[in-house]
């Protein structure tokens, strides 16, 4: 996907968010949207697509260990992964 003319940065990350999810590297899926958020940020002005944050919060949602809200217990720089960017 990432080889075709056409494919936005966005996309890219959402194929590399969907790679990792299946892999089941909740950690690094959010690491990856945050990578995601701040290039937008920062390059377009804007945020990330509705499409991007889905599948940033099912990552979030099927992750082992995963607590009642839907945050794994895994940690990016001492913070939940996921819950970190709610």
């Amino acid at each position: 996907m990432a080889l075709e003319a056409n494919c936005t940065p966005e996309e890219v990350h959402r194929a590399l968010m969907r790679c990792l999810a299946t892999q089941g590297q909740s950690a690094a899926v959010a690491a990856a949207f945050l990578r995601c958020r701040a290039m937008l940020s920062r390059h377009f002005g804007t945020v990330p697509s509705p499409l991007t944050e889905q599948i940033y919060h099912d990552a979030c949602s099927r992750a082992p260990g995963s607590s009642v809200r839907g945050a794994p217990r895994r940690t990016i720089g001492g913070a939940p992964a996921c819950a970190a960017l709610q």
